[in-house]
């Protein structure tokens, strides 16, 4: 044996002794297996030191006994509370849950297949491998005030991962973080939901000043999602890379509100999507990068913005293919954002529609100083015309490609067109 000499030395040899002296210092592995109640499985968790990890063998987990409970309520078949722990599945695992309850409402009732509770936001949960099948919801972290308030959360958890997993039936959402005081990796998971894939917010009216902590990143990668809402919903969200994802047969493929920077949403495949990205400008949504993305039957817009407030973002090099009957590939009712190199093909109504949207409380917000340059319609063939800027759009700059003949129509005041050919 090589001897390590000095006061480093030492000290390796000192956190060894403990080691072998102490087995309660190192992380241990669990293993549960389909035999196994929930009950007990839960003991183990329950049982389980700081850091260890719980590995869940091959096999049907029946839990369909779990009592159901309402939307908010904090509860789950499986429940990780104030530890640091990870659950880990062996291939061929399967953990079923029972029917849930008018699930579409906001009276819906049923069963978390995992819940994770962490006031303090010292404790980090890692579920790796596991595949849930018929949830209400399959993991999420809230802590409420009042369940009967949907936004009265308070902070839950740290650092938080869900990779390799797979989600089933899911009746609400799939995976759903609210105000994690950690970063956040979500990755390589399969998701159908009859209504959300993943759901991340920072929104929360009993803390309405809290923000995502700085320096803290969340990450999207290489999912797969077919969900009848909506693939991803970022609110009140930053510093997020949404990256590789394949998000298909959606009502939105996307979806973003209240998000204030550092937002790349980029080389993602959506599909079949009624809408393939949605930004809602009620409040202040800024400096997303909307970049490299094929979006393909697209059914009614392929990236919709609206609000004064939403303004700063940038667009650039998708491809989006609309289908026939579509209404147009670009919607804009915003302000100060840039579309740019753009590819658009397919058929529908128009390419590029700037056109006011109605707010809430009766405010319209209008199109202006947006700009649109470079991008490509040679191949997309409008029922109207390319670009059409209705009333109410003003100081906007289109700049169309000369040598593609694409057409508009300006009904608005003061926006700079070049590059194209008016509609007759």
């Amino acid at each position: 044996m090589k001897l390590i000499k000095g006061r480093k030395g030492s000290l390796v040899f000192l956190v060894f002794i403990l080691l072998i002296s102490f087995p309660s210092f190192a992380k241990k592995k669990w293993h549960v297996d389909p035999t196994m109640s929930r009950v007990q499985i839960q003991d183990v968790i329950n049982q389980a030191g700081e850091c260890d990890t719980i590995i869940f063998t091959a096999g049907t987990y029946d839990f369909s006994d779990t009592p159901i409970t309402g939307l908010y309520d904090p509860t789950g078949a499986l429940e990780i509370v104030d530890k640091s722990l990870t659950l880990q599945g062996e291939p061929g695992n399967l953990i079923v849950g029972r029917p849930s309850e008018d699930p579409t409402s906001d009276n819906a009732r049923g069963v978390k297949g995992i819940y994770i509770r962490n006031a303090d936001c010292t404790r980090d949960v890692t579920i790796d491998g596991l595949n849930f099948q018929s949830f209400l919801r399959g993991i999420c972290n809230f802590i409420m005030v009042d369940t009967m308030n949907p936004w009265s959360f308070l902070p839950s958890g740290r650092n938080m991962v869900v990779k390799n997993c797979s989600f089933i039936d899911i009746h609400r959402n799939a995976i759903d973080f609210s105000l994690a005081m950690g970063d956040i990796d979500i990755k390589d998971n399969q998701i159908n939901s009859n209504r959300a894939g993943i759901t991340l917010s920072w929104k929360s009216d009993q803390l309405p000043d809290l923000e995502q902590p700085e320096k803290t990143k969340i990450k999207i990668f290489k999912n797969r999602a077919s969900c009848l809402g909506w693939s991803v919903w970022l609110d009140k969200v930053n510093d997020v890379m949404v990256n590789g994802n394949w998000f298909m047969n959606s009502e939105i493929g996307i979806g973003s509100a209240q998000c204030k920077g550092k937002i790349k949403i980029m080389n993602n495949s959506i599909s079949n999507c009624s809408e393939g990205l949605l930004l809602e400008g009620y409040q202040k949504i800024s400096n997303i990068v909307f970049a490299d993305n094929i979006l393909t039957g697209i059914v009614i817009r392929g990236i919709r913005i609206y609000g004064d407030l939403c303004t700063g973002n940038h667009f650039l090099r998708n491809s989006i293919a609309m289908s026939p009957g579509s209404q147009t590939a670009i919607y804009s009712a915003a302000n100060g954002n840039v579309f740019e190199n753009n590819l658009i093909s397919g058929t529908s109504r128009f390419a590029c529609l700037l056109r006011s949207a109605n707010m809430a409380g009766g405010v319209i917000s209008y199109p202006h100083n947006e700009k649109f340059i470079d991008n490509s319609v040679a191949e997309c063939l409008p029922v109207r015309c390319h670009f059409f800027l209705d009333y109410g759009s003003y100081d906007n700059v289109i700049q169309g490609i000369a040598s593609e003949n694409a057409t508009f129509t300006d009904l608005g005041q003061d926006n700079q067109i070049s590059g194209l050919i008016p509609c007759i």
